[in-house]
């Protein structure tokens, strides 16, 4: 949303029936207003409609980036994690621009957005920053990792409508405590269009226990030896049962060390866990052509309490439905550490002969027609159902529904003097919430400060222009809370 006007309180110097300043005062004042507001969704959340005048037309653009991220600086989490990695857990960034035009408290406007939050445990960051830094290979196989991510991504355009008013409260009374001046309401209703998104969490297990390269590497050794035995059939199996049983159970015991266990439901427009390289998903899942249509509403309200004293309230994303076709889904788990059990059940049951009657007759096809006694002829079926019953793991394409997560913040400002206004605000989203204080000093110049993150927000505003900027360090390519706003506009 675009913002209301800061319109400060009105010192009562005597009798004042309208509190609002006049709109040569207000003009310069409405962009800054956007440096009050939370920063995570951006600094414009309010409306411009009602406070340009009434009678003109007015265009205006505006644009807003906010950035945070607990892991390391913004610059080096989109430069393939470059690291250096410090603990946390949330990432995200909040980007739209707007070009529009507003009458008599009606606004239209094009809208671009692009919303990015992740939700992610420390072990999630620290294996993506060691597969990022040196692949596979640079894992540290020697502990374990307890998996999560949760994202909401959505990139997005649409069309903005929007509608201010005001909702008469004079003369009404809480208690003790009666109003003079009314409600300002702000609704804005946008129709959103979309190709890009993400929606869903993956989480699981990690731990490969004594299943260690050094570990498989000796194990390779000793079935080498018992391929130099020629073993071909079942009746060769029979043969050489004893020593098969040994070498099994020594991996079963490797095996019993580990914990691998996943657990996904996410849709998306291209997959991220390479289920398109998966012979068992790639059909299902081939020709991607996901289409999102949907709309969010977002509410402001904003309430001068006294001459000095106002507060303000926004909602964004208050309600939303974004409805995908075409796109896909992978749902399920699989526990990879009871799947390698469940196979060395089925090589016991090889190395018994449990399975010769079995198979006798049986429907499956042999791999090697010439020699059907071979056990290669009837293991690739049983793998495959070993894989069915405990990798219960869905990808197709279909539809999917996603929400907007809510964003709210709160806001209030007290006149100190003519010159300075004091403000306190507070934000909220699924991943963060801040606090920040701050001071507008004549008129113009806006200086706050955000504790949580140690960060510095700046802002000027002149007539037709403004210019914001927040950071928690001097050097852009060093800062993890990093957020830029502007805007222009034109009366005609």
């Amino acid at each position: 949303m675009l913002p209301f006007v800061f319109s400060r309180p009105t010192v009562k110097k005597e009798a004042v029936k309208n509190p609002v300043l006049p709109a040569k005062q207000q003009l310069p004042l409405w962009l800054l207003a956007v440096t009050l507001q939370t920063p995570a969704y951006g600094w414009f959340d309010g409306t411009i409609g009602r406070h340009l005048p009434q009678d003109k037309l007015g265009a205006y653009s505006a644009f807003a980036s906010d950035s945070f991220s607990e892991v390391m600086s913004i610059d080096a989490l989109i430069d393939d994690f470059r690291g250096p990695l410090e603990p946390g857990h949330i990432a995200y960034t909040y980007n739209s621009a707007e070009v529009g035009i507003a009458y008599q408290g009606w606004r239209l406007a094009r809208i671009l957005r692009y919303d990015y939050a992740l939700t992610f445990s420390e072990d999630t960051a620290l294996l993506n920053y060691q597969i990022e830094r040196g692949g596979s290979a640079s894992i540290d196989r020697s502990r374990g990792y307890d998996l999560l991510l949760k994202a909401d991504h959505i990139r997005s355009q649409g069309v903005l409508i929007g509608k201010s008013f005001d909702i008469p409260l004079s003369g009404r009374t809480l208690g003790r405590f009666e109003f003079k001046y009314p409600l300002k309401v702000d609704i804005e209703f946008t129709y959103l269009k979309s190709t890009q998104y993400y929606d869903g969490w993956i989480r699981g297990t990690l731990d490969e226990g004594n299943l260690t390269e050094a570990a498989l590497l000796e194990f390779s050794s000793e079935l080498e030896d018992l391929n130099s035995l020629n073993v071909t059939g079942f009746s060769d199996i029979a043969a050489e049962g004893e020593r098969l049983q040994l070498l099994a159970n020594d991996l079963r015991e490797i095996v019993e060390s580990s914990d691998l266990y996943l657990e996904v439901d996410y849709s998306y427009y291209e997959p991220a866990l390479r289920e398109d390289e998966i012979e068992q998903f790639a059909d299902d899942i081939a020709g991607l052509n996901p289409q999102g249509r949907g709309y969010t509403i977002a509410l402001q309200f904003q309430l001068q309490l006294t001459d000095r004293w106002q507060v303000q309230l926004g909602i964004h994303d208050l309600l939303s439905s974004i409805e995908w076709d075409d796109t896909g889904n992978t749902k399920g788990s699989l526990y990879a550490t009871q799947a390698s059990l469940d196979a060395l059940d089925v090589v016991d049951q090889f190395i018994q002969q449990d399975l010769i009657n079995r198979f006798s007759g049986s429907s499956f096809q042999p791999l090697n027609p010439d020699n059907p006694d071979d056990p290669e002829a009837v293991l690739p079926e049983i793998e495959q159902q070993i894989i069915i019953d405990n990798a219960n793991i869905q990808a197709y394409k279909g539809s999917h529904t996603q929400t907007l997560p809510t964003r709210t913040w709160l806001q209030t400002d007290y006149q100190v003097t003519d010159w300075c206004t004091a403000i306190v605000g507070y934000q909220h989203n699924t991943v963060a919430d801040f606090w920040n204080l701050g001071t507008l000093l004549f008129d113009h110049f806006y200086l706050g400060y955000e504790p949580e993150t140690s960060s510095l927000r700046v802002g000027l505003t002149h007539r037709y222009a403004s210019l914001l900027l927040q950071s928690d360090d001097s050097d852009i390519d060093q800062a993890k809370r990093l957020a830029l706003a502007g805007s222009i506009y034109l009366l005609f």
